[in-house]
């Protein structure tokens, strides 16, 4: 834990707009069971921590809007910044990779 809150925070000296944030596509990320988003959270962090970004939850429909209007995940989990999506200098969204079999 302190790992991920020392990546997810800004240094002494800086502000969250000095750093990059990181953020789900959303078609790719609303097309996902709720299982499959679950993972994905966890390699979206991971994959913002190996990249020096900070990681902000995307929307989700599986989010109960009467419980959570903004429907996103901070609403179950403690967000993993302090940092706000919009205060960044630059908000990145991470390539998703698929591999497909090569027939031979």
């Amino acid at each position: 834990q302190q790992w991920i809150a020392a990546s997810q925070s800004p240094k002494p000296g800086f502000t969250c707009a000095d750093l990059d944030g990181s953020q789900h596509m959303t078609g790719y990320f609303h097309g996902l069971g709720l299982g499959a988003q679950l993972v994905s959270l966890k390699f979206g962090l991971l994959h913002a921590m190996l990249h020096g970004q900070v990681y902000h939850f995307p929307t989700s429909h599986y989010v109960n809007p009467l419980r959570c209007a903004a429907r996103t995940f901070d609403c179950y989990f403690e967000p993993p910044s302090p940092c706000r999506a919009d205060s960044h200098r630059r908000l990145r969204k991470p390539p998703i990779k698929c591999s497909r079999p090569t027939s031979s």
